[in-house]
C-alpha cells in the first residue's frame, strides 16, 4: 500500500472511532445528568411534603401531604445514596420533630446536598433546621 492510502485509512478510522468514543461520552453524561435530576426532584418532593405537612390544618390536608412524603420517600429510596437513606432512616426513628433532634434532620439535608452536589459551603445543623422547621420561638 502506498503511504497517502495508509494515511487516508488512518484518519478515516481515526475520526469513526473518536465519533464512537464521543457518542459513548455522552450517553454516560446524559445518563448522570438525568440520574442526578431524578435525586433532586425526589429530595425536593420529600421536603414540599413535609412542608405541606407542618401547615396542614384538616384531616384532608394531612392525609394529601402524607402521601405526598410516601411518594416522595420511594423515589429516595430508589434515587438516594445510601447516606441519604441512612440519614432518613434515623430521623424516622425519632418520630415527631423536636428541637433536640435538629442535628438527626439537618444531616438528612446535608447528605441530600451532598448526594446531589448542591454542598456549597457548609451551613451548620441549626441553620439547615431552622430553614426547614423554623426558629426555636416560631416553630413553622
Amino acid at each position: 500500500m502506498s503511504e497517502p492510502l495508509l494515511i487516508a485509512i488512518f484518519g478515516i478510522l481515526s475520526a469513526a472511532l473518536g465519533g464512537v468514543i464521543h457518542a459513548l461520552f455522552q450517553r454516560w453524561q446524559k445518563k448522570g445528568d438525568d440520574l442526578l435530576e431524578q435525586k433532586v426532584a425526589a429530595y425536593a418532593a420529600y421536603f414540599n411534603g413535609i412542608a405541606q405537612l407542618s401547615h396542614a390544618s384538616n384531616e384532608a390536608e394531612i392525609a394529601k401531604a402524607n402521601a405526598i412524603v410516601a411518594e416522595a420517600r420511594g423515589r429516595v429510596a430508589l434515587y438516594g445514596s445510601t447516606e441519604v437513606l441512612e440519614a432518613m432512616t434515623a430521623a424516622f426513628r425519632c418520630g415527631p420533630i423536636r428541637d433536640d433532634d435538629y442535628r438527626i434532620h439537618a444531616r438528612v439535608v446535608r447528605a441530600m446536598r451532598k448526594d446531589a452536589d448542591l454542598a456549597s459551603g457548609s451551613p451548620s445543623d441549626t441553620v439547615l433546621f431552622e430553614m426547614l422547621f423554623g426558629t426555636n420561638d416560631k416553630r413553622i
